[in-house]
């Protein structure tokens, strides 16, 4: 930290070579303050906003003359330098639709808020740009975070910002400045197509209509499993530290975000896939917002009377609407993890060339290839061990989504 020396000499008389005098030394300091009235993680996709706590050292007897206070958000490059995204107003005040990036160092300690919205003249639009964090992946490989592009007047997007807390002099210049990090979440939100619901409500039999295979889900099991799925992704995400927010399709969201689509057949631009689940917006780092997954029930529900062990007679049936559920969980966090960069088929993560995990463990690992995911596995039946993330896959994505600042 830069510290402002305050220096004030008094002089006596001078007599020859003696003199008397007194030296008052002030140090002027910042630091932010956490407690029950800040948030450094939020969502300006979902209307949050950020709640800073900045105290003044020593605080001031009214205010120190001369001298300004100001919070700059940045995003803190490799290169060692900062790239401005937006200044905060720190005289809120004032009022609706009074904006200030300066104001008098009158205050002991104050809460200022940031929306997370630049918008021209205090923010700006961003390029993509590489971050000073490391990540040390396979066989001691390593890249440095990647910043997607920030657009003026939208929110900014995931992974996080520098909040710089500084005092200017009266030439412009920093006597002092504090920092800390503030963090956004990458959102996904769940989107239900009417024909994946009304397939799932109606259930599947044999083609001879004797055998129920895959128990219909009623109305009110589906009201429950609309909020209960991105509830069941989050646990997942939750138990590992990342920072991803799963919501269901009634939130309101505002961009940048990714989405997942439950659908009953998966049909992207003019091309038809059967496939359980598949997304084409694939982001090593996550550097690009654009983002879309689906999960396609049409083709479960085509195959899954096929599977092997429910004609041998040894898969009890029929499958219930929880298990439909799990199979939607899991689905949504592989496709998931293939739109923020898993498993990249580079020296860094060391996937296969479809963007899986090497040698799959029978599907226990989240981002195995389907195919080896056994229908007991994906349904979570006991007595099969449950789904995780490969070691590696789980400490990426907390590198590239991070809750909180990492203790030195």
């Amino acid at each position: 930290m830069k510290a402002l020396i305050s220096i004030t000499l008094e002089m006596g008389i001078a007599h020859f070579h003696t003199y008397s005098a007194s030296l008052n030394i002030t140090v002027l300091g910042l630091r932010f303050v956490e407690d029950s009235t800040t948030r450094h993680n939020f969502s300006p996709s979902l209307g949050e906003t950020a709640e800073m706590r900045v105290e003044v050292i020593p605080p001031p007897s009214g205010h120190y003359s001369g001298y300004t206070f100001h919070i700059g958000i940045v995003r803190e490059l490799s290169n060692g330098t900062d790239q401005h995204i937006d200044w905060v107003n720190v005289q809120p005040e004032q009022g609706p639709g009074a904006y200030y990036n300066w104001r008098d160092v009158d205050f002991q300690s104050k809460v200022f808020t940031w929306n997370g919205i630049p918008s021209v003249p205090f923010g700006q639009s961003a390029l993509i740009s590489t971050g000073r964090d490391v990540f040390t992946g396979a066989d001691g490989n390593t890249v440095n975070i990647r910043f997607p592009a920030v657009t003026a007047g939208q929110p900014v997007p995931p992974p996080f910002y520098t909040a710089v807390a500084m005092i200017k002099g009266s030439n412009n210049n920093v006597i002092t400045e504090t920092r800390k990090r503030i963090f956004v979440p990458q959102v996904v939100k769940m989107v239900y197509e009417a024909d994946a619901v009304s397939l799932m409500k109606q259930g599947r039999f044999n083609t001879a209509g004797t055998t129920n295979i895959i128990q219909k889900i009623s109305d009110p099991e589906w009201e429950e499993m609309r909020t209960s799925i991105p509830a069941g992704a989050q646990e997942f995400i939750d138990l590992i530290g990342a920072n991803i927010r799963f919501v269901c399709d009634s939130t309101a969201v505002s961009p940048p975000y990714k989405t997942i689509r439950i659908v009953n057949r998966i049909v992207i631009g003019n091309r038809h896939y059967s496939a359980l689940g598949i997304t084409r917006d694939f982001s090593f780092m996550n550097e690009s917002m654009i983002g879309t997954g689906y999960v396609g029930m049409g083709q479960l529900y085509d195959i899954f009377p096929r599977y092997s062990n429910v004609d041998n007679g040894t898969f009890a049936l029929p499958v219930k609407p929880h298990e439909i559920r799990s199979h939607c969980i899991r689905t949504t966090l592989h496709e998931c993890g293939h739109m923020f960069g898993l498993v990249a088929d580079n020296n860094v993560l060391g996937g296969d060339n479809g963007k899986h995990n090497l040698n799959p463990s029978g599907g226990i690992h989240i981002m195995d290839d389907g195919t080896a995911v056994t229908y007991e596995r994906r349904f979570r039946r006991p007595g099969h061990e449950e789904w995780r993330w490969r070691e590696l896959n789980e400490e990426y994505l907390k590198f590239i989504l991070p809750k909180e600042e990492k203790t030195p």
